[in-house]
């Protein structure tokens, strides 16, 4: 199956998970298409100074690839600057949260599986 980029649903979602501003969440697949160990397969853009507060994964892994853009992430406690190319892993009982920092708006692949 083949999807066009201008059917994938988007949504915005404001102070997501506590965070600042908004995030856009563009669906590339919805959660009964993934199969049932995944929820989420999507692109997250984040304006300058846009953030997704910090919060914790239960029986489920978060993967953040970065696509464009810089982010400021806090893996467990420890804080990094990412690029595009670098990528993210939050596991069951870890957390994280992510800024987008820079110049740029930040684009991230989003995916989450059980874990």
């Amino acid at each position: 199956m083949i999807r066009r980029q201008n059917q994938y649903r988007k949504e915005i979602r404001d102070a997501m998970k506590g965070g600042d501003m908004s995030v856009e969440i563009a669906h590339l697949w919805e959660a009964e298409e993934l199969g049932r160990n995944s929820r989420l397969f999507a692109t997250l853009t984040l304006k300058v100074g846009a953030s997704i507060g910090y919060h914790v994964h239960e029986h489920e892994a978060e993967y953040f690839t970065v696509l464009s853009g810089r982010a400021e992430v806090d893996d467990n406690g420890k804080t990094a600057i990412l690029e595009p190319g670098d990528t993210i892993r939050t596991g069951a009982g870890e957390g994280h949260s992510v800024r987008s920092v820079g110049e740029e708006t930040l684009v991230l692949l989003a995916v989450i599986v059980a874990d």
